[in-house]
């Protein structure tokens, strides 16, 4: 393991933590990146959504159906300034939140 970590230069993440360490704080990254997602979805509403973003038109069907946080957290593609500002702040936010998780 030691040696991978060295070939990857991942090192500075993983520090010195076990494997099981490693297993949780990336549980806790998915976890928190899904927070975050479903936080920001709530707070911008499905008005502002369907002006800032262009989802996919796709017929639901038996297997591919969401629920309600995967609607909520569903954005799409950005269209307008606010979309791109608000994609790039989620992406800021998941990695500042990955980096965290593995650094407290």
């Amino acid at each position: 393991m030691d040696d991978n970590r060295e070939v990857f230069g991942l090192d500075w993440l993983f520090g010195g933590l076990s494997e099981a360490e490693i297993t949780v704080r990336t549980l806790c990254s998915f976890g928190s990146c899904i927070a975050i997602a479903q936080i920001v979805g709530t707070l911008i509403g499905e008005d502002k959504k369907r002006k800032w973003f262009k989802k996919r038109i796709q017929k639901y069907a038996l297997l591919n159906r969401r629920g309600f946080m995967g609607e909520n957290s569903n954005f799409g593609r950005p269209i307008t300034k606010e979309g791109y500002l608000i994609s790039i702040g989620l992406v800021i936010s998941w990695i500042l939140a990955t980096i965290l998780c593995f650094k407290i």
